[in-house]
């Protein structure tokens, strides 16, 4: 994904190389997963951690 390197964000891995892959990815020397979400899962992964659920950290959203 360039896009993500042009913004100095490192991809390390790809897993899942379907339409929408998950990037393990190294930014200001942070490690994180980047998922591209689409339709409602962003809103319907927030609504579980807003309820309690131990779901990963939603560092940000993009595109809404």
């Amino acid at each position: 994904m360039e896009a993500l390197e042009t913004q100095g964000i490192e991809i390390i891995a790809t897993l899942n190389g379907g339409s929408r892959p998950i990037y393990l990815i190294e930014e200001n020397g942070r490690k994180a997963i980047l998922k591209e979400a689409q339709g409602d899962e962003a809103d319907k992964i927030k609504a579980l951690v807003d309820i309690g659920v131990d779901t990963a950290k939603i560092l940000g959203i993009r595109g809404k």
